[in-house]
């Protein structure tokens, strides 16, 4: 709850602060992208995700706009010392003992346990951006901005359990998720990023983004210990509906 009083507060003062530059709201994008990350963080081997996005342009002059950026992504991350970095108490001081004296009293019984890690994120964000024609309907630019990464990191392990009856020489196997507690956070993000766009007419544009962005190392509440990258880099394409 508290998370989306901020989302609500912040994007409600960026809109009041464009009425007050008496910026011209100019067009609606829709983007869907791919995102890795780099500069990996916490001994994590992979981060990589899919997501989708909102953004709001204001013109301030036929060269420079404002942008008010908002996303989702779901990112599947590979870690080998998942567990043992998560602090997971019930894991640690009860379910792993519990799962080892199992499997000890019972030899026809056997387990597969994966860890398995993802992220979510909601992104918020607000830029500048520049552009300049190129060729006719054919438009390149570029645009710099901060913004507050939201993310929620998660764990849970997959539990695979087979049990053999000799007698029968039949297996029943089953399976099942083990969910820990959630660790969210909120750091501080720099972005910028490079587009080409096509007008196709009037009302539609497409467009290509390159974008990169660099999280600000902070200590405490913020939650920058658990991200497992420093820098994402990522690829989109996008939809435009112009307004003027």
């Amino acid at each position: 709850m508290i998370r989306r009083r901020a989302l609500f507060m912040v994007v409600a003062a960026i809109l009041l602060g464009m009425e007050s530059l008496q910026a011209q709201f100019h067009a609606v994008r829709v983007l869907g992208d791919y995102s890795a990350g780099l500069w990996r963080r916490l001994s994590t081997t992979r981060v990589e995700g899919w997501g989708g996005g909102l953004e709001l342009r204001y013109q301030l002059t036929p060269v420079f706009g404002i942008n008010l950026q908002a996303g989702y992504a779901l990112f599947s991350i590979d870690q080998p010392d998942a567990i043992e970095r998560w602090k997971w108490d019930f894991w640690i001081e009860r379910y792993k003992g519990n799962i080892q004296a199992t499997l000890q009293s019972d030899p026809n019984l056997s387990a597969i346990l994966t860890p398995q890690q993802v992220l979510e994120a909601t992104p918020l964000a607000l830029t500048l951006s520049a552009e300049i024609p190129v060729v006719d309907r054919l438009i390149v630019g570029g645009y710099g901005g901060a913004g507050i990464y939201f993310f929620t990191k998660k764990l849970y392990i997959k539990e695979e359990w087979k049990k053999y009856y000799p007698e029968a020489d039949y297996a029943f196997s089953y399976s099942y998720l083990n969910f820990a507690n959630p660790k969210p956070g909120n750091p501080w993000t720099l972005l910028g990023g490079l587009e080409a766009r096509y007008q196709l007419s009037q009302l539609f544009e497409v467009s290509g983004i390159m974008r990169g962005n660099y999280m600000i190392r902070t200590k405490g509440r913020r939650g920058y210990e658990q991200l497992p990258f420093r820098y994402l880099l990522s690829g989109s394409v996008s939809l435009t509906i112009l307004y003027d």
